[in-house]
């Protein structure tokens, strides 16, 4: 006769992180007629150690958070296990056991988790001055499971070639979700013959059936280009410069040549705007008091004094001028002197012997 027996998912089942996925346990060659709610039990366990799900006389426990299992789907002798966002904690070997008392089976079928790595490259162009020595790196992090490769290819104009292992170097280690990160490290002492070559890094992955290829193109300097655009950035950096000393300097010049323009008219005119008000006072004052008759007083003759002195200094200038002339000038003026004065000593005495 038929006895139960389960159709379990295949195995491995591969399925990707955070992926939600069912896993398949079906009753079959059961011949006991409906199933009896009181008589059907469930239990799901990982590696035969850790409970997962268990199911009895309508009752749940899901010791995986999320995890369940379909009433009714069981009554029909359908055991099947959701799972939601798999971990890679959730990989390993799953074992469905369905009891239908008196009878039970159990199948294991195991499941393999994979995460599909990131891959990066440090620079897609990379430029290294002829002669030196630069490094691109191919960054891989986040894949799952550990096993992976990468390689370097180098495309010139002329061929295509595989790179040394003993070129690059990697380092290893593992996230906090247990995914693995790693890099390789590709040093290049290029010359000017490897100018536009292209480097190819190419990771191979389970979740990579084809592989999956980054590529770097290269540019080699020579000195004098180097040179020249060194040059042309310090002539940007001067001009740049030279603008903002202008722009600060400029404003400060025209405040200072104004300043000083203002103090050199200072010094024109030493007269202070109170001592010219005081002596404009003063004349304005000695005009009214000769309309009215009255004499000045003396504190206000200074003006006057001034003027006399100015006089007397042009009649010694005039004299002096006169001394210097020739001897006959000289003699004539002397002459024309005495005669002056001794027609006003007779006018004097005539005056004299009128008033007798």
């Amino acid at each position: 006769s038929d006895t139960m027996d389960l159709k379990i998912f295949q195995s491995p089942l591969i399925v990707s992180l955070n992926e939600n996925i069912h896993l398949t346990c079906k009753v079959t060659g059961y011949t006991g007629g409906p199933i009896d709610p009181k008589r059907v039990g469930v239990q799901w366990k990982l590696n035969g150690e850790t409970d997962v799900y268990f199911f009895s006389r309508d009752q749940h426990d899901a010791m995986r958070p999320g995890a369940l299992i379909n009433d009714s789907n069981v009554l029909k002798g359908d055991a099947s296990l959701f799972l939601p966002r798999v971990q890679i904690a959730d990989e390993g070997n799953y074992t469905c056991t369905v009891f239908i008392t008196p009878e039970s089976a159990e199948r294991t079928s195991e499941i393999q988790v994979s995460a599909q790595p990131n891959v990066s490259l440090s620079t897609q162009s990379l430029t290294i001055l002829n002669g030196s020595e630069g490094s691109v790196s191919c960054i891989v992090t986040g894949f799952y499971p550990q096993p992976l490769k990468i390689s370097w290819i180098k495309v010139s104009k002329q061929r295509t070639e595989n790179i040394s292992l003993l070129s690059y170097i990697k380092n290893f280690g593992i996230n906090s979700d247990k995914t693995f990160y790693t890099s390789s490290q590709l040093n290049i002492k290029p010359t000017v013959k490897d100018d536009g070559d292209r480097y190819r890094c190419v990771v191979e992955h389970l979740t990579f059936p084809n592989g999956l290829t980054m590529e770097c193109v290269l540019t080699v300097l020579v000195e004098s280009d180097d040179t020249n655009r060194t040059l042309n950035e310090s002539r940007d950096y001067l001009a740049l410069g030279l603008a903002i000393i202008c722009a600060v300097l400029l404003p400060m010049i025209l405040v200072g040549i104004y300043l000083w323009r203002q103090r050199s008219k200072e010094l024109q005119n030493p007269l202070s705007k109170a001592e010219a008000g005081s002596i404009n006072q003063v004349k304005h004052s000695d005009e009214r008091q000769h309309l009215m008759g009255a004499e000045p007083e003396e504190s206000q003759k200074v003006p006057e004094i001034q003027q006399s002195h100015a006089w007397d200094t042009k009649q010694d200038t005039e004299n002096q001028s006169i001394e210097k002339q020739s001897p006959v000038t000289t003699e004539s003026h002397q002459k024309a002197t005495t005669n002056k004065e001794e027609g006003a000593e007779d006018q004097s005495k005539q005056n004299g012997s009128v008033d007798d």
